[in-house]
């Protein structure tokens, strides 16, 4: 049973690096010389692009208080709260290596 799910698995990892290599064909081939830029320019290109999309959602879209993420229920925002004073505290028994 083990051998037929990592088969599975090989097969699909096949599947997925046949595709992805096509559409880097497809780009490479078809956007050659747009806009004066090799093909594989724009490979990498298009593909960092959802890494700087999803990068400025991310900062649009997350808050930097608790209080002003509007997702939270106000007992998550006090345990979150609770949670976060808890670990800025310093620590009573720190044990110091480097004192004299």
């Amino acid at each position: 049973m083990r051998s037929t799910n990592s088969c599975g698995v090989t097969f699909s990892t096949h599947k997925a690096e046949s595709f992805v290599q096509l559409l880097a064909a497809l780009v490479i081939g078809h956007m050659d010389g747009v806009l004066g830029m090799s093909g594989w320019h724009w490979l990498f290109l298009l593909g960092g692009l959802p890494c700087v999309v999803l990068g400025l959602l991310v900062l649009k879209l997350l808050k930097d208080r608790i209080d002003d993420a509007g997702w939270l229920s106000s007992v998550e925002k006090s345990l979150l709260a609770g949670q976060i004073a808890q670990q800025s505290r310093p620590a009573e028994t720190a044990i110091r290596c480097w004192a004299r």
